[in-house]
């Protein structure tokens, strides 16, 4: 995550370090119960006519509200 967008959203994000495109989520060696991360985005549709034109920018978009959601339901 840019920094800029980070400071933007006041988002609390853990420390990434390296440059892989995979973070670990919870504790080395303990199982995770990712049906317990689950977030349920009831009443959110996206419409044809409001998708972005680029695909690569619709992929950023569509991140960033899912990061800034994350961030603001507490989950770290």
């Amino acid at each position: 995550m840019p920094p800029a967008i980070a400071n933007k959203y006041s988002l609390q994000l853990p420390p990434y370090p390296g440059t892989s495109m995979c973070v670990r989520i919870g504790k080395p060696n303990q199982p995770v119960d990712v049906a317990a991360l689950r977030v349920n985005y009831v009443g959110f549709e996206l419409l044809e006519e409001q998708a972005h034109g680029d695909p690569i920018q619709q992929v950023c978009c569509t991140c960033l509200l899912f990061v800034v959601s994350l961030a603001s339901s507490g989950i770290s």
